[in-house]
């Protein structure tokens, strides 16, 4: 059980994902244990969160390691970067006999002073970037909580081809973490896990968010929820209304 969710903003790429994974046997569900889903790789500035076997994840890791910046700045667009690692964890995968709908997987990358996000589907892991008419990508049980969540938070706050900031990416992630974890029926828990593609400049940098830095945006959202339980009253008296919380930068 898993839920994980990337967000490609105008100003870098951020990807979340819960802390719950579930042992089974069969399809029978064992037990419920903490660990983490996201990986920064500092050597080539990229990030990685997986879903489904652990095994592949970890081999998925390794492939995502052993690639040098030489090899995505080789590649002719930034899509064939996807392909890239698409074509060496499939080939991988391969040697053990490996079926399709065992893994998936959301990666964010530099290319070319831009960071992008590609999702490697779990049916076939085959490549696809987010693009401003698509901006957000989320994978696993608790996909179809957080995807209908971005999508309605998207048709709010941000135009059909209009890229997020990425502080607004990151509050988008931490708000559908955090629903999907309140309202799912088993298997997707706390704490959540944020990391960030930016760029300084030319030069790309990859980081995990602190837990002060999320429990930030948790506050945020806390007031803006308050906010909004509010309306009914705004709507009766508007003198009664409280200025809308602003998101911290």
């Amino acid at each position: 059980m898993t839920v994980i969710v990337g967000i490609l903003c105008i100003d870098g790429v951020v990807i979340g994902a819960d802390s719950s994974a579930t042992s089974c046997s069969g399809n029978i569900p064992i037990i419920e244990q903490k660990t983490k889903k996201i990986d920064v790789f500092d050597e080539n500035c990229t990030i990685m969160a997986g879903t489904g076997q652990v095994g592949l994840r970890q081999r998925f890791y390794d492939i995502i390691k052993s690639t040098n910046k030489t090899e995505i700045i080789n590649c002719f667009k930034p899509i064939q970067v996807g392909a890239l690692f698409s074509r060496k964890a499939k080939l991988d995968f391969s040697n053990t006999f490996t079926e399709h709908g065992q893994f998936g997987a959301l990666m964010a990358f530099p290319y070319k002073g831009k960071g992008y996000l590609c999702e490697f589907s779990i049916t076939d892991f085959q490549p696809e970037l987010r693009t401003g008419l698509q901006c957000f990508a989320s994978m696993g049980s608790g996909q179809q909580i957080t995807d209908p969540f971005l999508a309605l938070f998207k048709k709010i706050f941000w135009k059909d081809d209009e890229l997020p900031r990425l502080q607004d990416g990151v509050f988008a992630t931490v708000w559908a973490l955090n629903h999907a974890i309140d309202v799912n029926p088993g298997g997707i828990k706390e704490p959540i896990n944020v990391a960030t593609l930016i760029f300084e400049g030319d030069t790309p940098k990859v980081s995990e968010l602190s837990e002060e830095e999320i429990m930030e945006h948790v506050s945020n959202l806390d007031n803006f929820m308050g906010y909004m339980k509010e309306y009914k009253t705004r709507q009766q008296d508007p003198a009664q209304a409280t200025e809308l919380p602003q998101v911290e930068e």
